[in-house]
Formats: structure tokens, C-alpha cells, sequence
């Protein structure tokens, strides 16, 4: 967000419907309890959802205001309004109670409700106890780390550009506990989001290729053409944003029983393959074989799963060869450059896996005509494949560090991904080395900040108090400050501690837990597990932000839901399996 700010400078039973009603439970195969269908507060509670559901992932995307002049504060006071209610320069309210309204029908629902929805409470947080531990130690250290700071000039709504103070925290443990609870999945708002998601993929791959009939690219330079991407904005913003919604049409080609559905999220993903790579993020291209690889692992379900995940990269590298050909027709159009790109779009492996995998989707189709049920038989190869990416990344982490150090031998690389200093993985090495000086540093000087944090997006001021002539010796010029460690993870070890710190990557880890533990029997759990491994292993180069936060946290609850009440919008090709 910063970056953008360069170029110039966001009644419980209601009566019941009759007494004969109250035990009418939502949807069987669930957990039992007094969330009923007719329960006013929950139903109202329901609707604030799918509205609030409606305005982030299908409106707010496509919103602006001044082009990329302020888009990340533009995002910021659309955000700021449909959350809090409040308007953007002066705080006032303009949209009445926001908040209030959300909280008050919690009440309501537990007062009147009484024992009953208590016990449902309890019975929900028996059933996932982890993952709300964890949100509990989370939020509750946020609120800690508050009011104990050292530091927090912007502790409220947070550092001026990144907006993730204590209120951005509160709302999304309340995102994910509403849409746990009483969120509803709307099959409209997800083909909404799609939608929204392929206009603003339409008009970023028209960009990079000079079609830009909404002139965002007017008079940008060309070093902004390549950093800033349709309505998003900066392109690590815009990778975010996208890949928590590329899964989602993923596993609806994969999982999805009706055909039509099949063709639509195709066409679909044919246009995000385009967008992953014009857009030429590392992060993005991270989560994308993040996400791609858990599919792979848990579509040995059945052929016909199996096969329409060889399909489902078909398309995809149909779309990256697309790409390719588009550079060769407009070669002087292209924006991005990255050698990853160059690598998916023009190298003959990408014909040679388009081949494979189109034989492989029609030979699994045939075993499943046939009914052989080859799959199953043969889902050791996932298994592998899982253990030959977690041996994987275990040596590339030791590569690494003796390459560093110069003990690599033959084998040594000046690779800026395979070689750690300050520039490693396009400079965030610097950012990483100082923060983690800072908590050395704080370990005598500051302890308790170690263990409660410095305070919600008080990253800058916690490093930059120890370590600030590093960084802006190295970025001062550039007029660069760093407000996170652009790795999300490391940011919330330091602004929540270790106790929130560790907590709050707990609620990722025993949320994506449980929801492979439950795909089992309910496959359409594979969708939010893929959107939080897409969300961890993009954000290990990014950063908390409205465009991308907010939404994964709402993903969650709605999986933590569809966990235990079975209510997914649309039918798995498993059933019966």
C-alpha cells in the first residue's frame, strides 16, 4: 500500500414459526443444537453474511477511486465503511451501528437462546478445540500487546498504509466466529466472486498487453506498468487477492458433479493461468504450486477426481503456452519479465506436461467408465509426493544456508533465492535479518515484548528503534520504510510475540488440520484447505493487508461451518464413492 502512495502521494426463535418448529435443525450430518433455521438472530446474522460476503468478494475488488494514486487507501475506506461503518476522512458514521448490529444479535442469540446456545457453543468449540484456542490466545494477546505498548501512536486502526491496528484484528476473529456460526454459503455469491475475479483478470492480462480501455496506465511510467495491475493495484496485492479465490474455482472443476459447472470454472481458469503469470509474482506462483500440489495429493479419491485433475493442469498449461504465443504476435506489449514467466510460457516442458497430462485426464476418464476404481489403488503416489515436497523443502533449506556460508562446494549458487544476505529473495533479506536482530536485541533490553509483542502493525517502530540505521541506510534513498517484514509470519512474532505469534499461525495450522482430517467425508473441505495453504505460502513473502486478510479469515469460518453442518453449495463427484 505504500507503493501506491508514491505515485501521488480506503427474537431467537422469533416466536418460532410455531412451537412445532424448535427442533427443526438446520441440515442433518452436522452437530445438533439450537442454531435453527428459524432462529431470528441467527437468521439475521445469516443475512449480514452473505451481505457482507457479497460487498468483499464481489464488489470490493472492482473498486477505485483515483486509479493507482490511492488505491490502497481507496481499498482501505471501502473496507473501513462496510466494516465499522465509518467513513473515510473523518471517521463519522455512515453506515448506522455496523459493528454494533453484529454484536448485538450475538447477544441476543445467547440471551435468548439461554442454555441451549450456550451448549451449542460449547459443543462447537469441542468439536474444533484447537482451532479456537488458538483464536482465543490470539485476539486475547492482541488486546494485551495493546494496551502494553511501548509504542502505538496508530495502535487503533494501525500504521498509516497497512490500516492492521487492534480493530483490524478484533473484526477478523469476529469474521471467523460469525461465519462459523452463522455464515451461510451462498452459491450466488460464490459464482459472484468468480465473476468478479475474471473482470479484474480480464482487464490486468489486457493491460500487459496495452489494452487498457479503464487508463489506469495513463501516464504511469514504465516501472509502474510493471509493478501496478488492474483494479488491485500493486501486483503483490493483486497475487494475494487472487489467489485466495483461484482454488475456489479449482475445486469446483475437480470436485464438481454437474458438468456445466465443470466448463464454466474452466473457462475460468484458463483466464487465471493467463493472470499468474502477466501478473509475474514469485509469491503468486508460490501459492499457486502450493495449493496445486494438495489437490493432487487428495484427488486419489476416484478416477474420475484424478482425471479431472490432469484436465484441470491441461487448462492451465494451455493458458500459460496462450501467454506465450500472445509475446510472440505483440512481443513489445509484454510488461513482465520474470525468468519464471519466460520459463512457463515459452519452454518446451510446458508442451511436453500439456501432452502428458491431457493423456493422463482421458486414460483416468476411461478407467472411470469402466468403474476400475484405479485411484484409489494407486494413492501411495500422492502419499509420496507429499513426502518428496516435505523432504524437498528440508534440503532447500540446508542448501541454503551452506551455500551462504560458503560450504556448498561445487554445488554453490549466487541464485538470490539460493544465496541468503540482505538482497536474498528480491531484498527482503535485510528486512528479515533486522527484525530478527531487533528481537535479539529486545530479549535484554525488553523482554515481555518477546513474549506479548510490540502491538498490533507496530513492526516499524519495534525494528526500526533497534535497527534503524541498517534499514535506512539501505532504503532511506529509495525513501522506503518498511511497515512489516514482508513475511507475515515473522511480522506477527514480533507485533503479537511468541505467545501470539505462534497462536496465531495456529489458527491457519489446526484450521487447515481439521479440514483435511473432515474432507474425508466432506471432499468440498479441500477448497479452504487450499486457500490457506495459497494464503500461508504467498504471505511468507507478503504481508497482512485488507485485500487478502479479511477474506481468508471469512474462508475459514465458513470451512470451520461446512465441517460440521455439511452444507456446501453444490454436489461432490465422491458421493456414494
Amino acid at each position: 500500500m505504500s507503493s501506491s502512495k508514491k505515485n501521488k502521494s480506503k427474537n431467537f426463535n422469533a416466536k418460532a414459526e410455531s412451537s412445532g418448529n424448535n427442533d427443526k435443525n438446520v441440515k442433518k450430518g452436522g452437530s445438533k443444537g439450537p442454531v435453527r433455521t428459524f432462529s431470528f438472530p441467527a437468521y439475521i446474522l445469516g443475512i449480514v453474511s452473505v451481505i457482507y460476503a457479497a460487498l468483499l468478494f464481489v464488489i470490493f475488488p472492482l473498486y477505485y477511486e483515483d486509479m493507482y494514486y490511492n488505491m490502497g487507501d481507496a481499498k482501505w475506506h471501502f473496507f473501513k465503511t462496510i466494516t465499522f461503518g465509518l467513513s473515510n476522512e473523518y471517521d463519522e458514521l455512515v453506515v448506522p451501528f455496523t459493528p454494533i448490529l453484529v454484536f448485538v444479535f450475538i447477544i441476543l442469540f445467547y440471551v435468548v437462546g439461554k442454555g441451549d446456545a450456550l451448549k451449542e457453543t460449547l459443543t462447537r468449540w469441542k468439536q474444533a478445540l484447537p482451532v479456537w484456542i488458538c483464536l482465543a490466545v490470539y485476539i486475547t494477546v492482541a488486546f494485551i500487546s495493546t494496551i502494553a505498548t511501548p509504542y502505538g501512536d496508530d495502535i487503533l486502526w494501525g500504521r498509516n498504509g497497512w490500516y492492521m491496528g487492534i480493530l483490524a484484528q478484533t473484526a477478523f476473529v469476529v469474521f471467523f466466529f460469525v461465519y462459523a456460526f452463522f455464515g451461510k454459503h451462498n452459491k450466488y455469491i460464490v459464482w459472484g466472486a468468480l465473476i468478479s475475479l475474471a473482470l479484474v483478470s480480464l482487464i490486468g492480462i489486457g493491460q500487459r498487453f496495452n489494452i487498457d480501455p479503464l487508463h489506469f496506465y495513463d501516464d504511469l511510467t514504465d516501472y509502474n506498468k510493471k509493478t501496478f495491475i488492474s483494479t488491485l493495484g500493486q501486483t503483490s496485492w493483486f497475487s494475494s487477492s487472487i489467489i485466495l479465490i483461484i482454488p475456489v474455482a479449482c475445486g469446483i472443476f475437480v470436485l464438481a458433479k454437474d458438468k456445466k459447472i465443470q466448463w464454466l470454472t474452466g473457462i475460468l481458469v484458463f483466464i487465471e493461468g493467463m493472470t499468474l503469470v502477466v501478473d509475474d509474482s514469485d509469491a503468486g506462483l508460490l501459492a499457486f504450486f502450493g495449493f496445486i500440489s494438495l489437490l493432487f495429493i487428495f484427488s486419489f479419491k476416484s478416477d474420475l477426481s484424478l482425471s479431472r485433475f490432469f484436465a484441470l493442469l491441461s487448462v492451465f498449461e494451455a493458458s500459460f503456452i496462450f501467454v506465450g504465443m500472445l509475446q510472440k504476435v505483440v512481443p513489445d506489449a509484454f510488461i513482465a519479465e520474470g525468468s519464471y514467466v519466460k520459463f512457463l510460457t515459452n519452454s518446451v516442458f510446458i508442451y511436453i506436461a500439456l501432452i502428458i497430462d491431457i493423456v493422463l485426464a482421458v486414460v483416468f476418464k476411461k478407467f472411470e467408465k469402466e468403474k476400475k476404481g484405479i485411484a484409489p489403488k494407486i494413492k501411495v503416489v500422492g502419499v509420496i509426493y507429499a513426502i518428496m515436497l516435505g523432504l524437498g523443502a528440508v534440503l532447500l533449506v540446508v542448501y541454503v544456508i551452506l551455500n551462504t556460508k560458503g560450504m556448498a562446494g561445487s554445488l554453490s549458487s549466487s541464485n538470490s533465492y539460493l544465496y541468503f544476505d540482505e538482497y536474498w529473495g528480491n531484498n527482503r533479506g535485510l528486512t528479515w535479518i533486522s527484525a530478527v536482530n531487533a528481537m535479539k536485541q529486545a530479549a535484554s533490553a525488553d523482554p515481555v515484548r518477546l513474549l506479548i509483542g510490540a502491538g498490533p502493525d507496530q513492526f516499524n517502530a519495534f525494528v526500526y528503534e533497534y535497527c534503524g540505521a541498517e534499514m535506512e541506510a539501505r532504503w532511506s534513498a529509495e525513501g522506503v520504510v518498511f511497515g512489516n517484514a514482508h513475511n507475515e509470519w515473522l511480522s506477527e512474532l514480533i507485533t503479537l510475540g511468541f505467545i501470539g505469534g505462534i497462536a496465531y499461525i495456529g489458527v491457519f495450522i489446526s484450521s487447515l488440520v481439521l479440514f483435511l482430517k473432515k474432507s474425508e467425508k466432506t471432499p468440498e473441505l479441500l477448497i479452504p484447505a487450499m486457500c490457506i495453504v495459497a494464503y500461508m505460502m504467498h504471505n511468507f513473502f507478503c504481508y497482512q493487508q485488507i485485500l487478502c486478510t479479511p477474506a481468508i479469515f471469512i474462508i475459514m469460518g465458513l470451512g470451520v461451518q461446512l465441517a460440521y453442518q455439511g452444507n456446501a453449495f453444490f454436489k461432490s463427484n465422491t458421493e456414494g464413492t
